[in-house]
C-alpha cells in the first residue's frame, strides 16, 4: 500500500504520529512503513519501522547527521501488537508498544526531510534508496505478517492518546 502527496512529513518542524496493528509470522527483517521522496525510493528515503533481527522491532527518524534508530522490544509471533513511533522536535522520537513507551530519542533530535511531498510505502522497502538516512539500523527487506488500522497523525500522540488506541 502506498500513500502519495504527504506534506506534513516532508518538513523538519512538523511532528507525527504513525499508529498499526501488527501480527509477525516470521522474525526475518523486513520493512513495515518506508517514506520516500519518490514513489520508488531513488531519492530520499528512510526505512521508519522494521524488525530487524529476531523478533526485535526496530524504528529511525532522520536527522540532518543521519539516521536517529531506537530498538528494543521483541514482538511475539502471530500475535497481534500495537506499535506506535510519535515525534516532536522537543520530545525526539518515541517507540510504544501496546501502549508503553519502550524507548526514545534524545530531546535534541531534529527531524530532517525533503521540503517536498513524500511516499508512505506500507510493507515493502523501496530499492535504490539514496540520503543521509539510509544507512541505520534497518535493512530493505520483505515483512512477513499482517498489518491493520494504520493511523498517521501530523502531531505527537500523548501517552492517553496512544493507550486509549489500544484499548478503545
Amino acid at each position: 500500500m502506498q500513500a502519495q502527496g504527504l506534506v506534513l512529513l516532508d518538513t523538519s518542524i512538523n511532528s507525527y504520529s504513525k499508529v498499526i496493528w501488527i501480527t509477525s509470522t516470521a522474525t526475518t527483517a523486513g520493512a513495515i512503513i518506508h517514506v520516500a521522496s519518490t514513489t520508488i525510493g531513488i531519492s530520499w528515503s528512510i526505512q521508519m519501522l522494521d524488525f530487524i533481527n529476531t523478533g526485535n522491532l526496530g524504528a529511525q527518524g532522520c536527522s540532518t547527521s543521519g539516521s536517529t534508530p531506537l530498538t528494543e522490544p521483541t514482538v511475539p509471533i502471530n500475535a497481534w501488537t500495537h506499535v506506535a513511533i510519535t515525534y516532536e522536535s522537543s520530545n525526539g522520537l518515541r517507540l510504544w508498544m501496546n501502549g508503553t513507551l519502550f524507548v526514545a530519542s534524545a530531546s535534541s533530535c531534529n527531524y530532517s526531510a525533503t521540503d517536498v511531498p513524500v511516499t508512505l510505502t506500507m510493507d515493502a522497502s523501496l530499492s535504490s534508496a539514496a540520503g543521509s538516512c539510509t544507512a541505520g539500523i534497518i535493512t530493505t527487506g520483505q515483512y512477513f505478517g499482517f498489518l491493520d488500522e494504520f493511523k498517521l497523525f501530523s502531531r505527537e500522540l500523548s501517552l492517553t492518546e496512544v493507550s486509549s488506541l489500544v484499548n478503545p
